[in-house]
């Protein structure tokens, strides 16, 4: 997973989260807060009212009027209502006698009225109701009636709560697609690796079987396929080419196999029918890869290593670029290791002398890559 991805993810965890706390937050606050209704407001989610369903003149008391008021407040909103109180406004030389329903106060012609606990809370589309007995001078007392109360809201009240959980949900479906992409990417890179494996370790057997035909040459092939790679890289060639070269350089000498020890191991030198014979192994290399495609240009590889940039190599007698440029590339490497190794016929030369030849053999005898 890449970093920038992994910040991704963090940035938006933390933004969720953020998110959620701000919410739970804002429903803190908002039910914490009181809100109040004025009788007479428009709404269409509130209203109050106040009843005289009962009165009678009451000369007695020094009053004009007694009267029974019934006070209601309607909810009509989808939220509940809690701790709810009500305050009346009164005109002046009133008297309240008696009340119901709650606890009443009344102090400067200002009555507050508490309700009782099983009627605290209103319920969307519901209502409550109290009342109390009033002397006064009219039956129009009231000045302003007004109700304060608190809303219970919870996270899902919320539509941003809806969103959230969208969002979460969403997210959640992307991970989820992320990880079991990543599982099976593992798993993938797993059998690649695995086959990988397998190719290398079977080229690498193909490789000793070869070199196996000549205890002179015993780890030529690979050494040809490590300075073929090395090679590449300092030409700027790309990795997934390089490790191509690699494997066709393994069996660049395959052909040997169809050529007889007895020519192979011969101490001294070769005559010229030898030579031919031992020549044939770039055809029968080549023959025995054509229908390898697997891997593109192993068979070149095999047929062409031995060709001459002057034109004067076998068995074809490509010259110059024509020459494929992974064949040209292990001919270089091909005779670094002959040069760099102890023959039947001769001693390992010295570095100094191999340089000096590579130098002066390249685009003649010598490919030049």
């Amino acid at each position: 997973m890449s970093k920038k991805w992994k910040l991704i993810q963090i940035i938006v965890i933390f933004g969720m989260v953020a998110w959620l706390i701000g919410m739970i937050v804002y429903v803190r606050i908002y039910n914490n807060r009181e809100f109040a209704y004025t009788m007479g407001t428009e709404s269409d989610k509130y209203s109050a009212g106040i009843s005289i369903t009962k009165h009678w003149n009451e000369s007695a008391h020094g009053y004009i009027y007694g009267m029974q008021c019934d006070v209601k407040f309607e909810n009509n909103s989808p939220a509940t209502l809690y701790d709810w109180k009500a305050t009346l406004y009164l005109k002046n030389d009133c008297h309240v006698d008696s009340f119901w329903n709650g606890n009443l106060t009344y102090t400067e012609n200002v009555i507050t009225f508490v309700p009782d606990e099983d009627i605290n809370t209103i319920l969307p589309n519901s209502n409550r109701t109290f009342g109390f007995i009033l002397y006064g001078p009219t039956l129009s007392n009231v000045e302003e009636y007004t109700v304060t109360y608190h809303m219970r809201i919870g996270l899902s009240d919320l539509p941003l709560f809806i969103w959230w959980k969208i969002a979460v949900t969403i997210w959640a479906v992307i991970e989820l697609i992320i990880i079991v992409t990543y599982w099976r990417t593992w798993q993938l890179k797993k059998k690649q690796e695995e086959l990988h494996s397998i190719v290398h370790q079977s080229f690498n057997m193909f490789a000793n079987l070869i070199d196996a035909k000549d205890p002179y040459t015993l780890g030529h092939s690979r050494r040809v396929a490590l300075y073929s790679k090395e090679l590449a890289r300092r030409m700027g060639i790309s990795e997934e080419d390089r490790n191509r070269l690699y494997y066709i350089a393994l069996l660049h000498d395959i052909g040997k196999i169809g050529i007889t020890d007895a020519i192979l191991n011969k101490k001294g030198k070769l005559t010229a029918e030898e030579r031919q014979e031992i020549e044939k192994h770039v055809t029968i290399g080549g023959d025995i890869l054509k229908d390898f495609t697997a891997l593109e240009g192993i068979a070149d590889g095999a047929r062409y290593h031995h060709e001459r940039y002057d034109g004067k190599g076998y068995a074809t007698g490509l010259k110059g670029k024509d020459i494929p440029l992974f064949a040209r590339i292990i001919a270089v490497a091909d005779s670094f290791d002959a040069m760099s190794s102890e023959r039947c016929y001769r001693p390992q030369l010295k570095m100094p002398s191999i340089i000096v030849e590579l130098k002066m053999e390249a685009g003649r005898s010598l490919i030049q890559v």
